[in-house]
């Protein structure tokens, strides 16, 4: 089809037509595919960003979208003008570069809190290295019973998360700091101890649990040379498998005895004679690494929950807003254990005893059921 505007009359005319070349239009159907149809609107857009944030899958995110409008047709955009959108806020967010990204997200959120603290590590050519971060939250919930874990790596990268973490008084794990650590030298540990000190008004704490770090542990007795350095159970029983896994090939015994030993003995004494008993009957007195097993323990991590949320392609920024939501996960958690206690008392074993009454009323009901486990009831 040919058409002029006749600048006399200010009118369009027809001058040549072809109905040979001429096209299909587009069914009702497929009309919300059309360019000119496609649009995100202000209020899409927030929906958008708060189901990203909420680490939905865009393909779900999407459906849930359309089901909610009436079908694909109603949305007012395609699933790839979705994931578009997506890819370009990521690259805006990251425009200025993993470091400087990192830095505004931190800046921003000493903005919003000016009780957040963050330090960085900087090294010879100014690029940023270890990074630490402690909330006011984190500040207040601190304790002297602190477990140290760099066990899982965040990016494909394998960049270490270093996590301070302890127990409330629900059994809960809570957080005393993060770190994401560019190696795991002596060096790297002793700077991330020093500002772990920093946040907390330098108060040590009296006991600290890790893996079997070599350079962990060289770092802590350089930087808090008083505090009693123990090691976590699960860290143990990894270490157990792979250092005495020949042995259990030939007896499966062994890593049940093990196990036992770890898990059932608080008394030191009975420990070390336990243990005595199992290097004996094994005959294992040469295996270098069971010489050297300490007696102390501490169970349990972050690393379950971290899975749930984390994978290897997550940049930067996706990294510490997922990271909140883990911790948010574990400081709701204490909330409900909170409600949950002050909705029914807890279980008295023996009515007869009114010590127990009145200590019921003071601890919290999963602190409880570990005092009466402890409790003498021949008294």
């Amino acid at each position: 089809m040919g058409i002029i505007l006749n600048k006399n009359t200010q009118k369009y005319k027809v001058t040549d037509f072809v109905r040979e070349h001429n096209h299909m239009l587009h069914t009702p159907e497929t009309m919300h595919m059309m360019s000119s149809q496609r649009k995100i609107s202000q209020v899409q857009v927030m929906e958008i960003d708060l189901v990203n944030d909420s680490w939905i899958k865009t393909k779900a995110s999407y459906e849930l979208m359309s089901r909610r409008g009436g079908g694909k047709s109603s949305v007012g955009y395609t699933y790839i003008d979705q994931k578009n959108y997506i890819g370009r806020k990521r690259q805006r967010e990251l425009k200025y570069g993993e470091a400087g990204t990192l830095l505004m997200y931190f800046q921003q959120q000493s903005l919003d809190n000016p009780s957040f603290f963050y330090a960085t590590q900087l090294d010879s050519e100014e690029q940023i290295t270890n990074i630490f971060w402690d909330d006011a939250r984190m500040f207040m919930d601190y304790s002297y019973v602190v477990t140290f874990d760099t066990t899982y790596k965040t990016n494909n990268q394998y960049r270490p998360l270093g996590v301070f973490i302890g127990f409330n008084h629900y059994k809960g794990i809570t957080v005393f700091g993060g770190s994401l650590l560019y190696d795991e030298t002596i060096k790297s540990f002793e700077w991330l101890f020093r500002a772990f000190l920093e946040v907390h008004n330098n108060k040590k704490p009296i006991n600290v649990f890790t893996d079997q770090d070599q350079a962990m542990a060289s770092a802590l007795v350089n930087v808090m040379a008083n505090v009693h350095h123990g090691l976590c159970t699960s860290h143990i029983m990894q270490n157990a498998i792979m250092h005495v896994g020949n042995i259990v090939k030939d007896d499966r015994r062994l890593l049940k005895d093990f196990k036992k030993c770890m898990y059932q003995y608080d008394d030191q004494q009975k420990f070390e004679k336990k243990w005595e008993t199992i290097i004996d009957y094994y005959n294992v007195k040469e295996n270098t690494w069971l010489k050297g097993m300490p007696s102390t323990q501490l169970s349990e991590s972050l690393n379950g929950k971290l899975k749930d949320y984390w994978n290897c392609e997550l940049n930067i920024l996706d990294f510490f807003k997922n990271f909140v939501r883990v911790l948010e996960d574990k400081r709701y958690n204490e909330w409900k254990a909170g409600f949950d206690s002050r909705q029914k008392l807890p279980r008295v074993r023996m009515h007869k005893f009114p010590l127990l009454q009145r200590v019921a009323r003071v601890y919290t009901p999963s602190v409880f059921e570990l005092f009466q486990e402890e409790f003498d009831w021949s008294l």
